[in-house]
């Protein structure tokens, strides 16, 4: 019975690493291989315990595989050992008592027995089907931004690394579709994008909250029903001010006014400020129009700002290398989360959150900063097939993990802190159910002063 399962695990085993690049042939041939051993093994072992009536237990196992191979009587005979007749006599003694059990243990391990092997069997054949549709194929990866910007870099990273963890290995492509803070993007993997599971995207995480955020009917985009693959990164977002800056704390931003930069409608840089000092009521002076982040960094550097709120902290940590220090350019002033980053949180900067004295601007808030985690969500069309978006989360998982891609990430300097297709999933459904009152209160806060 041992050897039988090292001889299934060994198959098996084989059988996925026949999925990588190095012997893609080999799963061809080994999987189904692999489904016939399985299959073997168990009835190998239904017979055994139909025939002997003993329980699965390892000791009497092996004697009730002896006595298949063997009658007790023959194989006593032969041997000279006192010890064999002992055994012998253990194993009538195991079969006396299994049958004293009754009928009812025997169909137990029938029926557990030939349960497994199904689903042993169907796994297998399951993994093998998205294999057999991938192999040969292109997935396209569209990137819901210009080449060079977080979206893409994020894009381009996993792309470079996905191929090798998809059964079948299809060929990866990168496509840029820039807009309307990935709007555009979103709304072409919903309505026009094949449903098959060879077109992913990657879009800010704003695009999946429009419909809600502008009271929209989501008849004809509901971004609730997108196959959610995972996120690449759980990101922070923060506020940075010169160090040099009349406010410090952000606390005085309720009595002083701070200048930032932004760049327009629909960017964090923009919607946030708009946001806190709609439902907090703290004196940011937004100055829009900014290209984009960049422009920014240099206006805060020639002192025309005094800094920039709704900054991706993995982007602030690009712009300004110094800011971890004590005598760094920049320091954060506040985190503009729902929940803290521990790494912000030992520099001193307190979560905006805590500022809010009503208790319902709290809760809309949390809501609010809720999606900011979820900073490179990739998702593909609705209504793909089960088993194929199965394979593409765990094979996102495995490249987020892959040492090669952590390598490469480190190298470009992009934090990679993935959540799960299932976990992302569950985040937009938890914002899009949020009580209408908050959502009346989020949306009118969000209206950009005319």
């Amino acid at each position: 019975m041992v050897a039988m399962i090292v001889i299934v695990a060994m198959v098996v085993v084989m059988a996925m690493v026949a999925r990588s690049t190095m012997f893609p042939s080999m799963a061809l041939w080994l999987v189904p291989v692999a489904m016939m051993v399985v299959a073997v093994v168990m009835i190998v072992m239904v017979v055994s315990v139909l025939a002997h009536g003993v329980p699965l237990e390892s000791s009497v196992v092996l004697g009730a595989i002896s006595d298949w191979r063997e009658p007790d009587e023959a194989w006593a005979a032969k041997s000279p050992s006192p010890s064999a007749k002992a055994q012998l006599c253990c194993a009538r003694r195991a079969g006396k008592m299994s049958a004293d059990r009754g009928g009812p243990m025997k169909i137990r391990l029938v029926l557990a027995a030939l349960g497994l092997a199904a689903l042993t069997t169907q796994s297998l054949q399951a993994q093998e089907a998205v294999a057999n549709f991938y192999k040969g194929k292109n997935v396209t990866v569209i990137a819901g931004s210009s080449a060079g910007g977080g979206v893409d870099i994020y894009a381009r990273l996993i792309a470079r690394h996905l191929q090798k963890h998809i059964p079948g290995n299809p060929n990866i492509i990168v496509q840029n579709m820039p807009g309307a803070g990935s709007l555009g993007a979103a709304r072409n993997l919903y309505t026009v994008a094949p449903k098959d599971g060879t077109s992913i995207g990657v879009v800010l995480s704003g695009s999946l909250f429009d419909p809600l955020m502008a009271g929209q009917s989501l008849d004809q985009f509901d971004p609730t029903k997108f196959s959610f693959i995972g996120n690449a990164n759980q990101d922070s977002i923060v506020c940075v001010v010169r160090r040099d800056a009349p406010i410090q704390d952000y606390g005085q931003v309720f009595e002083k006014e701070l200048i930032i930069g932004g760049t327009g409608p629909g960017s964090s840089l923009v919607d946030y400020p708009i946001v806190e000092k709609n439902l907090l009521g703290v004196k940011l002076n937004l100055i829009a129009g900014y290209k984009g982040s960049n422009e920014i960094s240099l206006a805060i550097q020639q002192k025309e700002l005094h800094g920039i709120c709704g900054l991706l902290w993995s982007s602030a940590k690009v712009q300004y290398p110094d800011i971890l220090k004590p005598d760094g350019f920049v320091k954060v002033l506040v985190q503009e989360d729902a929940i803290a980053n521990p790494v912000i949180a030992k520099l001193g900067a307190p979560l905006i959150t805590s500022f809010a004295k009503d208790p319902q601007v709290k809760k809309v808030l949390d809501v609010y900063f809720e999606q900011g985690a979820l900073s490179r969500p990739f998702i593909a069309p609705p209504g793909i097939p089960a088993d194929r978006l199965a394979a593409l989360r765990k094979a996102f998982m495995e490249t987020l993990s892959d040492p090669e891609l952590r390598e490469d990430a480190e190298r470009q300097k992009s934090d990679v802190v993935p959540q799960t297709g299932e976990e992302v999933e569950a985040a937009v459904k938890r914002i899009y159910a949020a009580p209408a009152e908050q959502m009346d209160i989020l949306r009118k806060a969000a209206t950009p002063p005319k």
